[in-house]
């Protein structure tokens, strides 16, 4: 009788564990390369760029939008696309990315991080003295 309930229950652990493995891979860093789309519509591609991962406006729903809320004011007459949002973000010990990000909406650069959700997902996370923290899912375009 006992050998039947052990049995049961490995077998239990095992299609446990082979059903949570595609969860456990979904949320790796490296899928966070691609095109997400922003909260306000823009389209923002995540790449490798020496080994950290930066990201750059493709499309915005004004392409002649200027940058004219950047704290510096001989950037305020670029173009929101084309830009870097985010720069040099590094993999940390939480499967995330962490680094700078730059929120056009407000011209500021807050300590942030890429959290990858899913394979159609990432959570923006914005902070200020990393306590102060906003955070916006961001949806896979390709």
């Amino acid at each position: 009788m006992k050998k039947a309930v052990v049995v049961s229950l490995s077998a239990v652990s095992f299609v446990f564990m082979i059903s949570a493995a595609p969860i456990l891979q979904a949320a790796t860093a490296e899928q966070a390369l691609g095109v997400w789309l922003t909260k306000s519509g823009s389209h923002v591609r995540f790449y490798k760029c020496g080994g950290k991962l930066c990201g750059k406006v493709i499309k915005r729903k004004n392409p002649a939008e200027l940058d004219s809320k950047n704290k510096n004011p001989k950037l305020r007459k670029r173009k929101i696309l084309g830009i870097n949002l985010m720069y040099g973000l590094k993999k940390d010990k939480a499967n995330r990315w962490a680094g700078k990000l730059y929120n056009p909406e407000d011209g500021k650069i807050y300590a942030g991080f890429v959290t990858v959700i899913s394979g159609s997902k990432v959570r923006m996370e914005g902070c200020v003295a990393r306590v102060f923290c906003k955070s916006q899912m961001w949806s896979r375009v390709k």
